[in-house]
């Protein structure tokens, strides 16, 4: 990207650095966004899990423990017969007596155990659509995070496409300042001589100045822009970057792209799905709910008087069916079917205006890109028409003085306008393709390409690492 006869190749630093590729692989899962997307998955799991679980029977157990005192003034007594306590209407306890050797023999303090297990498990319509409904949401859910995925993607393309302008320009510059150093000596020499004017030497420690001035801008930007990368994607914002070019032959996708696998359009027609399955639930909601119930106890208590040891178990256990069903809900039922049909061909129609919108679009930034690829090669030739006439008025100067100073330093602003412009046209090559790629759905076709071509650049040595230190 950044070669159009005017740069140069240079090696790279030998501190840690971050190529692109390892800047978006790390960013997808150690950045901000990256994180919270993960998050939001794992709440969409569980959400899922929650809706199975309720298909699931519910197993309770329980186990009560009861200590009972018994106090003996608040007993009447019968026979050891038959026992009558209805005589005293103010008896709260009746327990029968036991006779022991002619003595009556109290009833004592009791300890009584009851252990329960219990289970349902209700079957009904909405219980199982709900886990249809969450099933769906959690694929929504994924779509969201491909979005925000896509999103991440674009942010760090953008930010590395500023660091090539900025790295392109910084190159230009470096040489703008070598040539100036060295015009400044040649002038300097042809003043000594009597061929050029103070003014001339004026003048060309101006574009030295000028050179110098750009360079130290353009270096003091650059720790901004590598913050606001670390800070996209979440990489250390002390950590070196190497930036690399990444050629000017960027498939930009022709006339048109498959839209098939486009996040926003997967994302209508899951609503499209979801609404689709709220209308068959609303419908199903009308059938009974069948709820199928079983419990198993066990019961216990210790010794009942104190000269008498006995102890009773017994066992209870039921299995049973419960069929219920809404007979009149104030036409509540009638309302949310209705709504859900409504709804459904409104979503309809917004995934086929989202199919149209999508086409649009994307013939919209294939003309666009059409535009900056001619704009491209017109810079190009621009570029070049420049540097030979940045040749050309040098050696009138020098060589017969046939054409002022000033006329050589306008030519050589001008090709540094040309080159800038070039720059910012292929970084805006580079942004628009990004955007056409990832809005189809295709991002990481677009990447394998760049990583490719940066792996490609940096066995050839053609890449600058930058620092924000």
């Amino acid at each position: 990207m950044w070669t159009v006869g005017f740069l140069m190749t240079f090696s790279t630093s030998a501190s840690a650095q971050s190529s692109f590729e390892e800047i978006v692989r790390d960013a997808r899962t150690d950045s901000p966004t990256a994180q919270m997307s993960a998050a939001d998955l794992d709440i969409a799991r569980h959400r899922k899990g929650r809706s199975v679980a309720r298909l699931m029977p519910q197993i309770n157990l329980s186990d009560t423990q009861t200590y009972r005192v018994n106090n003996p003034d608040r007993y009447s007594f019968g026979s050891d017969e038959e026992p009558d306590c209805e005589d005293d209407p103010t008896n709260i306890f009746c327990l029968p007596l036991a006779i022991t050797d002619g003595q009556i023999t109290l009833p004592e303090n009791t300890l009584s155990n009851i252990l329960s297990l219990s289970g349902t498990l209700p079957i009904s319509s909405g219980s199982i659509t709900n886990v249809m409904q969450q099933n769906l949401s959690k694929q929504k859910t994924q779509v969201q995070v491909d979005a925000q995925d896509e999103r991440l993607v674009q942010d760090l393309i953008n930010q590395y496409a500023e660091l090539q302008y900025s790295v392109g320009a910084l190159i230009m510059y470096e040489e703008s300042l070598m040539l100036a150093e060295e015009t400044l000596r040649a002038v300097e020499g042809r003043r000594d001589a009597g061929e050029a004017t103070a003014l001339d030497v004026d003048q060309a420690q101006l574009d030295v100045d000028q050179a110098a001035l750009s360079i130290a801008q353009i270096e003091r930007s650059l720790p901004n822009t590598l913050d606001q990368l670390a800070l996209t994607s979440g990489r250390p914002a002390e950590q070196d970057v190497r930036v690399c070019p990444f050629s000017d032959n960027i498939d930009t996708g022709g006339e048109s792209l498959d839209l098939a696998r486009a996040t926003s359009l997967e994302s209508v027609e899951l609503d499209l799905r979801m609404d689709t399955l709220d209308r068959t639930s609303a419908r199903l909601d009308i059938l009974p709910t069948l709820t199928f119930i079983g419990s198993l106890s066990y019961s216990g208590n210790g010794e009942d008087f104190q000269s008498l040891s006995d102890s009773f178990i017994y066992d209870n256990w039921y299995v049973g069916a419960n069929l219920s069903m809404t007979l009149f809900d104030g036409l509540n039922r009638h309302h949310v079917r209705r709504e859900a049909v409504a709804s459904l061909e409104k979503t309809e129609i917004e995934v086929e205006t989202e199919r149209r919108s999508l086409a649009l679009e994307d013939q919209k930034m294939a003309l666009d890109l059409r535009d900056v690829a001619e704009d491209l090669d017109l810079s190009a030739r621009a570029v070049s028409l420049q540097e030979r006439e940045v040749t050309a008025s040098r050696s009138l100067y020098f060589d017969g003085g046939a054409t002022t100073f000033d006329m050589y330093t306008q030519s050589r602003s001008m090709l540094e306008q040309f080159r800038l412009q070039y720059l910012g046209l292929q970084r805006q090559q580079l942004q628009l393709t990004a955007q056409r790629w990832i809005k189809a759905g295709q991002g990481d076709a677009l990447l394998e390409t760049l990583f490719a071509r940066e792996r490609a650049h940096a066995a050839a040595i053609q890449c600058r690492t930058v620092s924000s230190q």
